[in-house]
């Protein structure tokens, strides 16, 4: 079984947006399908940005998700 937020998202590909902002620090963008609470279809933009230190290092990724 895969893992999912409780929206019904795969992870797997939010990771894969993670994975490319932590390797190139790019913002990167997506809109995936994913079930609302109510059961639902919808599609959700997920939007991953470096998080970097006063020194331009990467510390972590910020993970922005809205329905659209």
């Amino acid at each position: 079984m895969g893992m999912n937020v409780d929206i019904g998202l795969r992870l797997e590909q939010v990771v894969q947006l993670m994975r490319k902002t932590i390797a190139d620090g790019s913002t990167e963008e997506a809109v995936l399908d994913a079930t609302n609470r109510r059961g639902r279809s919808i599609k959700c933009r997920v939007r991953t940005s470096p998080l970097q230190s006063g020194n331009g290092e990467l510390r972590s990724v910020i993970v922005l998700m809205e329905e659209t």
